[in-house]
């Protein structure tokens, strides 16, 4: 079985030995180096300083940090627009059969990448709990 872990800030390990069975391939989506040996796509959003200097600024409060989530600034949605634009992740999807989703950043990414680029009998899953009882079924 072939599974694609979604996690931008690249916190896999617990996952990994929740997961991994002998007979899977396990790759990794991450802005940053993942915390374990595994292959992985990084995916690289564009980050500017004005921006970074602004989401300091809005973090500060809970007003700001929902006004982020709202706005283009939000980490999910500039991890989704970077990923849309990685050749080596949609095709690395179109041969999947699980797509894991670990963080609240990786949910746009993995629903748009189940939707265009996943084959038909793909799913996705958010959490390691419902990805353990998919490759239990599946086995």
């Amino acid at each position: 079985m072939r599974i694609v872990l979604i996690s931008p800030s690249g916190s896999v390990a617990r996952a990994l030995a929740q997961l991994q069975t002998s007979h899977d391939e396990i790759i990794v989506v991450s802005r940053s180096a993942p915390d374990a040996e595994i292959t992985s796509i990084p995916i690289a959003p564009r980050w500017h300083r004005a921006t970074q200097r602004l989401e300091k600024l809005l973090g500060g409060s809970a007003l700001g940090r929902n006004l982020q989530r709202l706005s283009p600034l939000d980490a999910g949605l500039r991890f989704a627009a970077a990923a849309r634009r990685n050749d080596a992740l949609r095709a690395c999807i179109q041969r999947t059969d699980l797509i894991v989703v670990l963080e609240r950043d990786g949910i746009l990414t993995g629903w748009r990448a189940a939707k265009n680029w996943a084959p038909a009998h793909a799913r996705a899953v958010y959490g390691v709990a419902p990805a353990q009882a998919f490759v239990t079924d599946s086995a």
